[in-house]
């Protein structure tokens, strides 16, 4: 019988006995048929031993294999648990500590008045005479919406109001006022500017609730005074409170623990510690007005700085249009996307274009707004921008190197499409004549 050597090897194992021999790389075997069958019966039961012990030893490690795994989801179901009871533990860390700054005690009073000051203006009102008048004045509504005393704005003939960072807007319009109730709404000049709004109550306030009230008294910006609403007085309509309330806070806000608006705070009688404020409920038309309130809006402010800052369409470089806006310029970016800002601008002229414009045409940062559309060649007039650029003529594309700084006072000589003309002499008695913007300066 011819056998590879393996085989050969495996019977001769199995029968030392049997006889063979090699020829080249074939061997054989001197084997008679019932012998063959033997063997073969043999190397078959063999075969089959090693298959079952094979099978066996996988089955074994798959076993393992799985009480590894089973063990190993056991942990993580653990661990997922205890994570779980760990993050509702901060959960409520975290509702307590909410809680305590919005809810029913003004525990972290500073977070709100941080909040909220920047909504808070001292206004300057002048009757025909040019007395000037000082108060308090808050803004419920990004278009410019503000509410504050009547008395500050009777027999006036224009003002303005100033925030924290000493910017001037105008008192464009009256929208609403009593007389009798001592309150009035009325609107800034905003242009493209973002202030954000406070936010009105719409619940009655109660005897002993904590309060707060943020005033400009004596034209100390942003006092905070501290207390309890002590009655309610003449039917809801004014709020008594322990909250001190002097002069030149009048106007200002009175708010509850959450730092919503519950009041116009009016008059105080400081000996007796009675203090006033109108209740917000009382106010007509206030409700509907802040309704449209957006305060959470995200707007950032930004001011041109390249000579001409191109609109888009898309935000991307190939869909350039011809409309731009020039240097000095300002607006707000609605949305910013890969190195864009989406605009909605209205010129000088009233001309609206919206698109994108590139960042590294504009600086973001507050810019300066008109505060003055009424001009007078015998009155003065005050730059409130850092730089009041002269131009050749009354046009943004006529800049020139000359300019005033903030501060610094003019008479107008003339005025046109939005430009004023004056002559300017400087301390070193350097003399510039032209045209300088509206929106950068106001009548004093």
């Amino acid at each position: 019988m011819r056998l590879t050597y393996h085989y050969y090897k495996l019977i001769k194992f199995i029968n030392p006995h049997i006889k063979g021999s090699r020829k080249n790389c074939t061997y054989y075997l001197n084997l008679d048929h019932s012998m063959l069958q033997k063997i073969i019966i043999l190397v078959f039961i063999i075969l089959l031993s090693n298959i079952w012990l094979s099978c066996n030893n996988s089955n074994e490690e798959i076993k393992s294999k799985l009480d590894s795994a089973l063990k190993e989801m056991n942990s993580i179901k653990v661990q997922k648990i205890k994570d779980s009871i760990n993050n509702a533990q901060n959960l409520t860390k975290l509702m307590d500590s909410l809680n305590k700054a919005i809810g029913g005690n003004i525990n972290d009073l500073n977070a709100l008045y941080e909040l909220l000051k920047p909504s808070i203006f001292i206004v300057y009102t002048f009757d025909g005479e040019l007395n000037k008048y000082q108060g308090s004045a808050f803004i419920i509504d990004e278009n410019g919406v503000c509410l504050s005393n009547y008395h500050l704005f009777e027999n006036i003939s224009s003002g303005y109001v100033v925030n924290q960072e000493g910017l001037k807007f105008k008192i464009e319009r009256i929208i609403s006022y009593s007389k009798e109730s001592d309150y009035i709404i009325f609107k800034i000049a905003l242009g493209n500017y973002y202030l954000s709004p406070l936010k009105v109550t719409t619940l009655q306030p109660r005897i002993g609730e904590q309060c707060f009230a943020i005033g400009n008294p004596k034209g100390l910006m942003h006092t905070l005074s501290t207390g309890i609403i002590s009655g309610i007085r003449d039917g809801g309509k004014y709020l008594q409170t322990t909250a001190e309330i002097t002069h030149g806070s009048s106007g200002g806000a009175l708010f509850n623990s959450k730092g919503e608006v519950i009041g116009i705070t009016s008059a105080g009688l400081n000996e007796a510690n009675l203090n006033f404020a109108i209740n917000i409920l009382h106010v007509d038309k206030v409700h509907s007005i802040s309704e449209t309130n957006n305060a959470g809006r995200n707007v950032k402010n930004f001011t041109v700085t390249s000579p001409k800052a191109f609109f888009h369409n898309s935000p991307s470089n190939s869909q350039r249009r011809n409309a731009y806006m020039v240097y000095g310029e300002y607006g707000q970016a609605l949305e910013e996307i890969n190195g864009f800002i989406y605009v909605v601008f209205t010129n000088s002229k009233g001309q609206t274009s919206i698109g994108w414009i590139q960042t590294k045409d504009v600086e973001f940062g507050n810019f300066k707004i008109n505060n003055s559309r009424n001009y007078s060649t015998s009155s003065e007039y005050e730059v409130i921008v850092d730089k009041a650029i002269f131009h050749s003529s009354p046009d943004f594309n006529t800049s020139r190197r000359g300019y005033l700084v903030r501060g610094e006072t003019f008479k107008a000589i003339a005025y046109r499409n939005g430009f004023i003309y004056t002559e300017f002499v400087n301390r070193n008695g350097i003399k510039s004549i032209g045209w300088i913007n509206e929106n950068d300066v106001l009548l004093k």
